[in-house]
């Protein structure tokens, strides 16, 4: 089994990191191979093609990213999986979007509890 996922920041750049620990895993870029985002991911994505995975896109070289190139590279790697594992979502996110997406094509959906929150009373 193997990571399939976006190459964000936050928790798609932490599934590939801890994936790497395993075996290979895939990044799906939304935006093309001449312009990788986020930036900072390059090292991470070297670390992917060297240990037998790959970094791809459904883009041709030269788009930047942008809010409009990212869904179809979600389409990919959603199409691809067997399922989808929501970690976190606001409301209006586009994990949610990637969640409702993958039900539609009769993917497993897979969510964790929300971790709790530590709440702080005033002293009496």
């Amino acid at each position: 089994m193997a990571v399939i996922s976006g190459l964000a920041r936050g928790i798609d750049g932490a599934a590939h990191a801890g994936a790497l620990e395993a075996g290979p895993t895939w990044g799906v870029m939304g935006s093309g191979l001449e312009h990788p985002y986020p930036p900072e991911h390059q090292p991470l994505m070297d670390r992917i093609v060297a240990a037998g995975g790959g970094v791809i896109t459904p883009f041709p070289p030269r788009p930047c990213p942008s809010n409009g190139t990212s869904p179809g590279a979600t389409g990919c790697w959603r199409a691809w999986s067997d399922g989808v594992l929501v970690t976190e979502a606001r409301l209006k996110s586009g994990s949610l979007v990637t969640a409702r997406l993958a039900l539609d094509l009769g993917k497993e959906l897979l969510g964790l509890p929300p971790a709790p929150r530590k709440i702080l009373l005033p002293r009496a």
